[in-house]
């Protein structure tokens, strides 16, 4: 199927699709108490047992799913049944009527059910559950009500955000000092120089890059589209310039640009975990949990940081869940997400070296105690206060393709800043003006 038709099934399934989720909406309106508002607290013992479906687009095997919240939810909440659902996107889940209960995804995909007005304000819920939002970083708050339009339609539940990694035997090696807290971009880019290079038959690079997440949590919180007028950002800010110009000095040494050349890629995590021919990588704080790293003699740092954003760090990364629209069974699932924000659950995560996103200096502390980490700076994913995270758009996906597309002119030399920036504007604002339409 081709780009154009993809998008075009993705945001408008039909006639079918908007009648079907009508009428599943109606009946969920029609079908029970559970979904309406009280004034009245709720009293969870009270609450009758109900069979809970949890849906998402991540891609997370029932496995995973289950060995992260799955688990818990069933041991603290036994007398629910609840299932876990996966789908490649909300057309599917819409046509085959499914009425689940719980949607979550990472941020950055949270966007795309939008469309679908399968996202419910949980305003008055939170208050009747007397969830604490107090507890949870004010970063994320802000974020849910900004792409809610002022309501909040979920909570953060983990979090992530950027590192820099390096390798210590390349340091080792080469003689070169390792990499410390709160560095900036120019110490870190001096590093990637003196470590770009040739030996016994090997090119090393400085530095490598997971470069949609270096664009997309930027310490500027620049959003790839703009929320007022639903238009590119690229050429009319001057810090995308910053980082670009940022990436485009760590490749433009010479021998690091004869390695993408030859490549055809932008070193990356797998240059740094896989191949090991990276001495640093920016890239997710949970990358040592993910990726192999037997024998690898690593550590981390914090993210660099610019001097144009002195003392402002990446930004932050969570997973929300939310209820969904469709729920017969609201109340039941917002004490699953209260249970996932309390310092019980939040305080097993972190001890297995998942960001937690509260701030109990409790929770904080227990970071990584049962991994097999604990003698590397792990402490590093708290070091740099968080930058706001920027507005996401339902266009963000089809844009970054853009990006992606284009950076790699830009690295190689064969395209200058400028140009680079003025075609991704072009290019994203005639996706999205097609996207808009369809």
């Amino acid at each position: 199927m081709s780009g154009k038709a993809k998008r075009k099934r993705y945001l408008n399934s039909g006639l079918t699709t908007v009648l079907a989720f009508a009428a599943l909406l109606s009946a969920c309106q029609e079908g029970g108490n559970s979904g309406k508002s009280e004034s009245s607290s709720v009293k969870p013992e009270e609450l009758p047992p109900a069979n809970l479906t949890i849906f998402s687009t991540s891609g997370w095997s029932q496995e995973a799913f289950d060995d992260r919240f799955g688990n818990l939810l069933r041991k603290k909440f036994p007398q629910h049944t609840i299932t876990y659902q996966s789908g490649k996107n909300y057309d599917d889940l819409i046509l085959t009527g499914s009425k689940v209960d719980i949607v979550w995804e990472s941020i950055a995909a949270y966007s795309n059910a939008r469309p679908y007005n399968i996202q419910y304000d949980m305003t008055e819920l939170i208050e009747r559950h007397q969830v604490d939002l107090s507890r949870i970083d004010l970063t994320f708050i802000d974020a849910m009500k900004t792409m809610g339009d002022g309501k909040i339609n979920g909570l953060p539940v983990l979090n992530n955000t950027l590192g820099l990694y390096y390798n210590k035997d390349l340091f080792d090696q080469f003689g070169v000092p390792y990499p410390k807290d709160h560095m900036t971009w120019d110490e870190v880019l001096e590093l990637n120089k003196r470590l770009t290079i040739a030996n016994n038959g090997t090119t090393y690079v400085g530095l490598a890059f997971l470069l949609e997440h270096f664009l997309r949590l930027n310490s500027f919180s620049l959003p790839y589209v703009e929320t007022g007028t639903l238009r590119a950002s690229f050429d009319k800010n001057d810090r995308w310039n910053i980082l670009f110009d940022t990436l485009t000095r760590a490749t433009s040494v010479p021998l690091y640009r004869d390695t993408i050349t030859s490549s055809k890629k932008i070193p990356d995590t797998v240059s740094f975990f896989k191949d090991r021919n990276s001495a640093m990588l920016v890239g997710l704080v949970n990358s040592h949990l993910t990726q192999d790293v037997s024998g690898l003699n690593w550590d981390i740092v914090s993210f660099p940081t610019f001097k144009e954003a002195p003392n402002v760090g990446p930004q932050a990364s969570p997973t929300i869940f939310g209820i969904a629209a469709t729920s017969d069974h609201k109340d039941q699932s917002m004490e699953l997400i209260k249970y996932l924000i309390s310092d019980e659950f939040q305080i097993s995560v972190s001890r297995s070296g998942a960001l937690p996103v509260v701030n109990s200096p409790e929770v904080v502390s227990a970071f990584g105690k049962e991994t097999a980490f604990t003698d590397k700076n792990l402490k590093a994913a708290f070091s740099s206060k968080l930058a706001p995270i920027s507005a996401k758009t339902i266009y963000d996906g089809e844009v970054w393709k853009v990006v992606n597309k284009n950076t790699m002119p830009l690295v190689t030399g064969t395209t200058d800043l400028n140009t680079m920036l003025r075609s991704t504007e072009e290019e994203a604002n005639a996706i999205i003006q097609s996207m808009k339409i369809k």
